[in-house]
């Protein structure tokens, strides 16, 4: 019982945080790639290879390295989208909140993490091209 209480908890959660991040902005198709993207690997599917499958067809890059380290993200937010005849590029802003050292420890920071996802068409559909980073984790509140 408890641990349906608790993942009713973290489902809410996410499903909040998730609603806020592109706020004030309409996104056409390719943002909306990066957008489930970006909630997808905030929500830590992304930490486990028999997880990040449902990635994939997002992607046109077929499996990720083994990642030592993750970046601990308070949010994210789309900021800009534009398009070029069959590629777009997303901006999206992260809030990171905490990086993972050399030696696996937690080092606090607050900084902002600016990147532009790269886009291209297969087959009518929208997938991210790259950069393909770490993981970037969202930050459960206590």
């Amino acid at each position: 019982m408890k641990l349906k209480i608790l993942s009713l908890f973290f489902t809410m959660i996410f499903s909040i945080s998730a609603q806020a991040y592109s706020e004030g902005i309409k996104l056409g198709k390719a943002g909306k790639v990066v957008e489930k993207f970006c909630r997808q690997d905030s929500q830590g599917v992304r930490l486990s290879s028999g997880e990040n499958a449902s990635l994939y067809r997002l992607t046109t890059w077929e499996e990720e390295p083994g990642w030592d380290t993750i970046k601990v993200i308070k949010d994210f937010h789309i900021t800009q989208e534009t398009y070029l005849n069959h590629s777009a590029q997303v901006s999206v802003i992260y809030t990171v909140t905490a990086k993972q050292n050399d030696e696996g420890a937690f080092v606090n920071t607050h900084e902002e993490e600016k990147v532009l996802y790269k886009l291209v068409k297969v087959k009518d559909q929208w997938k991210i091209e790259g950069p393909q980073l770490m993981p970037h984790v969202l930050k459960i509140p206590k």
